[in-house]
């Protein structure tokens, strides 16, 4: 669960919880706003089905990263 990234899972599970409440019947009152989310919601879960939801792993060896080959001469 670390490496997890919430800011791309979390709008996207609810971008589809969207959709499916929708296909239950709950919509919202309004049709232009009602339109307006459906349309958002459809762009946001697919948009988070192609995203990478795992943070990239940090190489242990990334302090030597700096460190010169050649040996000081001090």
């Amino acid at each position: 669960m670390d490496n997890i990234k919430w800011a791309t899972l979390v709008p996207g599970v609810i971008s589809a919880a969207k959709l499916v409440l929708q296909s239950f019947g709950i919509d919202i009152p309004d049709e232009h706003i009602n339109a307006i989310v459906n349309g958002a919601a459809a762009v946001g879960a697919v948009v988070a089905i192609f995203m990478s939801h795992r943070k990239k792993e940090v190489p242990s060896n990334a302090n030597t990263k700096y460190q010169s080959s050649s040996e000081s001469a001090v």
